[in-house]
Order: C-alpha cells, then structure tokens, then sequence
C-alpha cells in the first residue's frame, strides 16, 4: 500500500475500448479487493446520473451505494473505491474515501489522470504493468512543487516558487492535466492542483 495509504489501479483511456468494457475492467478488480478485505465498495462519479447508462456501475452504486462531490455520505463504509471518468474533485473525493484500503479509476477524456496514476504506480489493468517510472530530473521537479504547495500554490510565495520550478522544465513536461494528477496523488486537494493548473497555463 505504500506512503499513499491505498492500492492502486487504473484503466487508461483509448479511443478502441467502450465504457462498458472499461468499466467491466475495474468492477473485477475491486470486486477481487472487496473479497479480499471483506469488505463492501462504493462507486464515485460526478454526478448521480453519470454510470446509470454502465449497466455494470448501475448494479453496483444501486446495491453499495454512489457518491459524488455534491453527495457524499456514501463514501463512509471505507471499503473499495472505483472512481468513474472522475473530474479533480471527483478523483479528490474517492481518494479521501479509499485511505486504509483500494482505489480503482476509470479514465475519461474529460480528465486525463495518468499523473495520478504515475504518483502513485497504478497497476494498469489493460497490462497488468504499473505505471512506467518518470524520468528523474521530472520527479525531482514535481517533488520540489509538492514542498512549495503548503497553501496550494494560492498565496505568492507559493505561486513563485511554482513559476521558478516550473520554468526550468522542457515545455513539453509542462502538462498541467498531468502535473495536477501527479500532485492529487502526492496528497494535493483539487483546489490546490487547479491553482497550479493555472499557473502552468500562464507560462505555456
């Protein structure tokens, strides 16, 4: 379990693959967690109509129960947690919900969170593989980030050092969907990790 407080996996999204596949993907995942901890899941998503269309999602938030940002008194058996297609807040909430057991999360276009999943070596269950390592000279960079992000990069000091860490990188690691997952895994709130968004998108 690590530093990060739970287990870890994710689907990536690819254009070839259906929802309804992706989803299979990670209901068998933590159902298999579920078994293994006795314990019961919760299901994560945006908004209460989000998997009513994933017959699989359905069955499950219908039988355990379905939280998201704006309804989140689901999220308190602390049992296995699969985040769907999450926004930052969504993916903020499953993580709070998943410490001391597993976190399973679907990845839509809307958010990308290969950073989350590089933070905190998600077992990619397309491959069975963790995530691949990033280079060192990016993790010492993003480390540095998280040291300054205290008061998530809202106040100027915060917001300074940011720009000077930032700066120093090739414009290409300059993601900053990437970067906010990356932080969100480290511990960051979403709050913090959009703070940070915006100031990646002023030096782009």
């Amino acid at each position: 379990m690590g530093c990060i407080g739970y287990r870890a996996a994710w689907v990536p999204e690819v254009e070839d693959r259906g929802w309804e596949e992706a989803a299979n993907l990670a209901v068998t995942w933590v159902i298999a967690e579920c078994k293994a901890q006795k314990a019961t899941p919760v299901v994560v998503a945006n908004t209460m109509g989000s998997v009513s269309s994933i017959s699989v999602l359905a069955q499950m938030a219908g039988q355990y129960g379905l939280a998201t940002p704006q309804s989140q008194g689901a999220t308190r058996g602390g049992g296995p947690v699969l985040a769907y297609v999450p926004t930052l807040e969504a993916l903020e909430l499953a993580i709070n919900a998943a410490r001391g057991s597993s976190l399973c999360v679907v990845e839509g276009f809307g958010q990308p969170i290969g950073g989350w999943a590089a933070a905190v070596e998600a077992e990619d269950l397309t491959s069975g593989e963790p995530s691949d390592p990033l280079e060192p000279a990016l993790v010492e960079a993003l480390e540095s980030l998280i040291f300054y992000g205290n008061n998530g990069w809202g106040d100027q000091f915060g917001k300074q050092q940011a720009q000077r860490i930032l700066a120093r990188l090739p414009r290409e690691q300059r993601d900053p969907e990437f970067i906010a997952g990356y932080v969100m895994g480290k511990g960051q709130s979403a709050h913090g990790a959009k703070n940070l968004q915006a100031i990646i998108e002023k030096l782009r």
